[in-house]
């Protein structure tokens, strides 16, 4: 497992997008997947 840093407005607003039941590495994960999509 790594640690990430990051802002406490960032980390809120990765808080207000998970789902009960999901983990933070649940939401990353699905970003991931969206910025890979986008990029093509």
């Amino acid at each position: 497992m790594t640690s990430i840093s990051v802002k406490e407005q960032t980390w809120e607003e990765l808080n207000g997008l998970k789902k009960a039941g999901n983990t933070m590495d649940d939401v990353i994960r699905k970003l991931l997947q969206f910025y890979r999509k986008k990029r093509g």
